[in-house]
Parts: C-alpha cells; sequence; structure tokens
C-alpha cells in the first residue's frame, strides 16, 4: 500500500460524519451565572439543598470511544476495566465529591458510584453533563473547576473522596487547583483520578507520522503526564502517591488514524514495552501528606536513590572486573600472537635465505649448462671431430 492510498484513505475517515462534543472551559466564570444553574444559598445546607431544574436540553450521550479529553480514542474494554479500577480506589461507604464529568458521560459508571457512595456532590461547567447525573447527585454544582465557584459553595462540607476526571490536565495552576481539593477532604480521604500517559507509545507513532496526537492540538490539554510526572505533581502539592494503576494498550488497537503499515518492525522494536510505551492511561489514589510524612517520604527517597546509586555502582565495579578480566585474556591472547608473528617471521626468512641460496645455485648450474654447451659446440666444430663422425658413418654403412 503507497503512502498516497494511506493518506486518502485517512483523509476519507475524517470527512465522515463524527459527532463533535464541547470541550472543557477554561475561563473564568461567575460566581452565579445567569441562565444557569444557581448557586445555592449560603444559609441553606448543602446537605439538603435542592438545585432548582435545568432548562437545557440534555446533550447526546458520549462514550470513552467518542473524542474526550483524556485525550485518546479508546476501545471499548478500556471503558470497564478503568472504571472498575477507579471504583475499586474509592473508600466505601463514603462522601463522593466528582470534579469534572466529561470522562464519566453516558455510562454506567455513575449509577455503581451511587451504590458505593453514601452521597454525591457533582461539579461542572457543563449543564447538560449534570442533568445527566439529576438521579445519582444530591447536588450539583455548575461552575468552571478552575473557578472559585464551587469551593466557595462546599465551605464546612468534608468528602471521603474526589474523584477527577479530566480536570487535572486542564488546570492553568494544577498546584493551586489540587490545594482548594485538599481543603474539602476529609481527615482520612483521598483524591482518585484518571490522566492519560503523556509517554503513550501511539502518541509517538503518531508524532512519526507527521501528526499531533489526540488531546496535544493548540486549546486542549494544559499539562501532561507521566508515571513520573504525575508523582513529582502531587509531591509539590502536598500529596502522597499510595497507589497507581497502569492500564496497557496494544499498539495500533487505541488510535484509529496511526496507520500500522507506515511502520516497520525495527521501529516498533525501539519502543520498549516494559518502558510505559504502551500504558495508555494513569489511574492514582492520592494522601494529603503531613509535613513529618513529606521529611520522611524526602529521606526515603534519598535512602532509595542512595541504594539505588550503590546497586548501579556494585554492577559498574562488576562489569568493569569483568571488562578487565577480559581486557586481561585479550592481552594473554595478543601476547601469544605477537611471538606466534615472531616465529612466523624467523620461518619466513630462513625460508627466504634459502630461497635466496637456492636461486644461486639454480643461476650457478645455469652458467655451467650455458659453458658445457659452448664447450661441446666448439668440439663439434673441430676438424678431427668432423673426420672422426665421417669415419663412423662410413663404418656403419659396411
Amino acid at each position: 500500500m503507497t503512502l498516497f492510498k494511506l493518506r486518502k484513505r485517512l483523509a476519507d475517515k475524517e470527512k465522515s460524519p463524527t459527532l463533535e462534543l464541547p470541550t472543557l472551559a477554561v475561563a473564568e466564570v461567575d460566581d452565579a451565572p445567569k441562565g444557569r444553574l444557581n448557586a445555592v444559598p449560603s444559609t441553606v445546607s448543602l446537605m439538603s439543598a435542592e438545585v432548582p431544574p435545568l432548562e437545557s436540553p440534555a446533550a447526546p450521550a458520549e462514550s470513552w470511544s467518542s473524542p474526550s479529553t483524556l485525550g485518546h480514542r479508546l476501545p471499548e474494554s478500556w471503558k470497564e476495566d478503568v472504571q472498575d479500577e477507579t471504583l475499586r480506589l474509592i473508600a466505601h461507604p463514603t462522601e463522593v465529591l466528582v470534579l469534572g464529568l466529561r470522562p464519566w458521560t453516558g455510562t454506567s459508571w455513575s449509577g455503581k458510584l451511587k451504590r458505593r457512595a453514601t452521597s454525591v456532590v457533582t461539579v461542572d461547567p457543563d449543564a447538560a453533563r449534570l442533568v445527566e447525573w439529576r438521579q445519582v447527585a444530591e447536588v450539583r454544582i455548575q461552575a468552571a473547576l478552575e473557578s472559585l465557584t464551587w469551593s466557595q459553595m462546599l465551605i464546612g462540607r468534608r468528602f471521603g473522596a474526589v474523584v477527577l476526571g479530566d480536570a487535572l490536565t486542564h488546570q492553568a495552576d494544577p498546584l493551586h487547583f489540587l490545594g482548594r481539593v485538599r481543603d474539602v477532604l476529609a481527615q482520612n480521604g483521598s483524591v482518585v483520578g484518571v490522566v492519560p500517559n503523556a509517554t503513550w507509545g501511539e502518541n509517538r507513532l503518531k508524532l512519526l507520522q507527521g501528526e499531533l496526537p489526540r488531546g496535544y492540538e493548540p486549546g486542549s490539554a494544559l499539562h501532561r503526564y507521566n508515571r513520573d510526572r504525575l508523582r513529582e505533581a502531587l509531591a509539590f502539592a502536598g500529596y502522597a502517591l499510595v497507589e497507581l494503576y497502569t492500564h496497557r494498550t496494544p499498539f495500533f488497537e487505541g488510535e484509529e488514524s496511526v496507520t500500522p503499515e507506515l511502520f516497520p518492525d525495527t521501529v516498533l522494536q525501539t519502543l520498549d514495552p516494559h518502558d510505559d510505551a504502551t500504558v495508555s492511561h494513569l489511574v492514582f489514589r492520592a494522601v494529603p501528606a503531613t509535613p513529618d510524612d513529606m521529611l520522611r517520604s524526602l529521606f526515603q527517597e534519598q535512602e532509595d536513590l542512595k541504594r539505588s546509586v550503590r546497586n548501579e555502582l556494585t554492577r559498574a565495579k562488576r562489569a568493569c572486573d569483568a571488562l578487565s578480566e577480559q581486557l586481561a585474556t585479550v592481552n594473554a591472547h595478543q601476547d601469544t600472537l605477537i611471538s606466534e608473528m615472531a616465529d612466523q617471521r624467523a620461518t619466513i626468512s630462513g625460508i627466504s635465505e634459502r630461497a635466496a641460496r637456492l636461486e644461486q645455485n639454480l643461476r650457478s648450474m645455469t652458467e655451467e649448462r650455458d659453458r658445457a654447451w659452448r664447450e661441446l659446440n666448439s668440439v663439434r666444430q673441430a676438424w678431427w671431430y668432423r673426420l672422426f663422425g665421417g669415419f663412423r658413418r662410413s663404418e656403419a654403412d659396411d
């Protein structure tokens, strides 16, 4: 298949009608947006607050296989796997705050969460998505996640679990956002979230194909995370990463626009499957860390780093010793070869001398033969040899 035909097939696929879904707004919103869900009055308890019905129509159901702010198009098998893993990380029974509903819209995840949680509060800037959760969430707050609206409305409320849908990757200041999330966490509460893996192999393949990966277009996600970057961001925000689940998606089973025929086996072999190349998403649980915990974690990391350095030095020393032994063996072989070469040179020198003597003898024998021929010819020319030759011929005739 030629590159032209592959590109034409991709262009025809892009022209086919697809469902365009709204993206997450990142601009600040007013504390009480007009024509949208009104803020809960401060004099009314959130536990018993009744949110007025939303007037906007419900949006079409979207699934994980449709374009989403999580950044990847994945098979249906991924949905149940990650949903179940996310629910497993939520301690139950507990009160749950869900920040960002886009990843969970159009799925059965909300019903599973309702059976697991004692109460559910949702925050999302889109009114249509909030409508889908009216049977699950007792309080639904329409506000941008980066605004102060939802945190001001939840003053005094504490949750055992805060679920971050597509929130962490779209915040201009994720550390400040995680700080506000910490203000609404209970004493033993935890943060559960899902983020796409920035070093997923199909992202690299799509760049090699000359296109931007899904979710990397201008105006999409503001921050991207891999395993180390996620742990680092949580640590800077005062959290400790206690559980991390990696969901693996084999090559060419996620992004439909990645063309397998463009990549030979040698390219795929450079992407090590054990180096998070097949990890499409990370599901994590983090808990607030006290200063003592952070110091203990730093000391532990320092000890782990020292241990790692010692292990690396030990392996390097063993490798150096092995190389030294190999070098000594090579040197011994080299000395042997040099000695053998010297012997061969001596043998060759002796053979050359014998060849020179043989050549000299041959030259002498040639000279003697020529001299003998000259003497023989001179004898043949003598008168007595001719006379004797004629006498012998006459005797032969008789």
